[in-house]
Parts: C-alpha cells; sequence; structure tokens
C-alpha cells in the first residue's frame, strides 16, 4: 500500500508542476498595434475608484437606491398589517415588529458610511 501511495503522490506531483511550469515561461507581452502605451501590464480600472474608501461608498450609494423602495414597501406593508388585524394583538405587534425593523435596517444603511470612514480613520488608512 505504501508503494502504490508513493506512486500515486508522485504522479500527482508531476502533473500539478505541468501546470506550474508554464508560469516561468518568458514570453513577449502582448501590445495593441494601434496604442500609445508603452507598458502591456497596464489594464483600465473597471470600477473607476481609486481607493476602498470610494468603493464603500459607491456600494452604500446604490444600496441606498435598492433600500428606498424596499423601506417604503416594509413600512407600507407593516402598516397594512396592522389596520387590517381587526384588534388581533399578534397582527398589530407584527405589523409594529415590521415597522421598526425597515426602520432600524434603513438607519443602519444611512450611517454605514460613517462607520466606514471611521474604521478606515482607526486602522490608520489613508486615501490616495
Amino acid at each position: 500500500m505504501t508503494k502504490s501511495f508513493i506512486i500515486i503522490f508522485a504522479s500527482f506531483i508531476i502533473l500539478n508542476s505541468l501546470f506550474l511550469i508554464p508560469s516561468l515561461a518568458t514570453a513577449q507581452p502582448f501590445r495593441d498595434p494601434g496604442s500609445d502605451s508603452t507598458d502591456a501590464s497596464e489594464l483600465p480600472n473597471p470600477l473607476s475608484v481609486g481607493s476602498i474608501t470610494e468603493l464603500l461608498d459607491k456600494i452604500i450609494r446604490g444600496l441606498l437606491v435598492i433600500a428606498i423602495p424596499i423601506v417604503t414597501i416594509m413600512v407600507l406593508y407593516g402598516a397594512f398589517m396592522i389596520m387590517s388585524s381587526a384588534g388581533d394583538p399578534g397582527k398589530i405587534e407584527t405589523g409594529k415588529k415590521t415597522i421598526l425593523y425597515a426602520a432600524i435596517g434603513f438607519a443602519i444603511l444611512l450611517v454605514s458610511n460613517g462607520i466606514s470612514l471611521i474604521v478606515a480613520d482607526l486602522i490608520g488608512y489613508k486615501a490616495k
């Protein structure tokens, strides 16, 4: 069994090295003939942000665009639950909790940009 294990392990290492060795190849970098770029390793930034704080700000703004209609729908749903409860304390409590949780989630989203800036300042991150 140990001999077969050694053979399997050695063949595994040899097969894996076939995938690792091409990383050592010294190929000519591709340069587009129509461009004036001298460095072929430059890639355009697809996010158009220069720092992590800008990225977080962009994400938070996108979440706000999505969250505002969702919060509105959740508050209306909670109000509908309260109005249609017909005196049932369980439905009234469920409607109140729905409105409360929607408000808490929206408040967290509103202050999240400030929280990200505070955390970045605490860890000593300086934007370029």
